[in-house]
Parts: C-alpha cells; sequence; structure tokens
C-alpha cells in the first residue's frame, strides 16, 4: 500500500467512487440511528464542488492506494486561523485494522 498526498481538485475528484462508500456508509448510519434519510450521490456531488478546500494553501487530502486502487482517504481543512479539521476519514472494511 502506498500514501500519497493529493494537490489537484482532479485528484481530489477521481476519488468520487471511494467517496460514494463512505456516504453510503455514513448516510446509512445517519437513518439507522435517526431516521434521517440522506442522499449518498448528493452528498458525494456537494463534497466535490468543495474540492478547493482540502488542498494547499487551505488543507491537504491524502489517499491509500492498494492493488485495486484508492482504499483509504482522509482530508484535512482549516476551521480557522489556529486549528484545522479532519474530513471524510474512510478505510475500507476490507483493510481495517491491517496495519
Amino acid at each position: 500500500m502506498d500514501i500519497r498526498e493529493l494537490k489537484t481538485v482532479e485528484e481530489v475528484e477521481a476519488l468520487g467512487s471511494l467517496m460514494g462508500e463512505y456516504f453510503t456508509f455514513v448516510c446509512g448510519e445517519i437513518d439507522s440511528l435517526f431516521g434521517i434519510k440522506i442522499e449518498p450521490d448528493a452528498e458525494v456531488r456537494r463534497a466535490l464542488t468543495h474540492a478547493q478546500d482540502v488542498l494547499p494553501p487551505r488543507g491537504k487530502s491524502f489517499v491509500v492506494d492498494d492493488d485495486e486502487g484508492p482504499a483509504g482517504m482522509v482530508f484535512i481543512r482549516a476551521a480557522d486561523a489556529s486549528s484545522h479539521e479532519i474530513k471524510r476519514l474512510y478505510v475500507r472494511p476490507s483493510l481495517r485494522g491491517t496495519g
């Protein structure tokens, strides 16, 4: 597995499928816990319109690639002048706990 930093909006956009997995999981949990239905595809589209927020100089983005392509991601963006927040931390279930 390799970890690489993303530098362009196009690289973030290329994670659309992995983001789809992430939002399907998150939206399913929200529905299960709170009975609130959220459309995962709409959330992917919304997130991708803000891709520049998780790229330098506002933030950083990293992806983990395995033999089959992107398998995990994390985005970090500025919350204010002195702090940052972690966004979209996701690792495919098959790789969780593997180090």
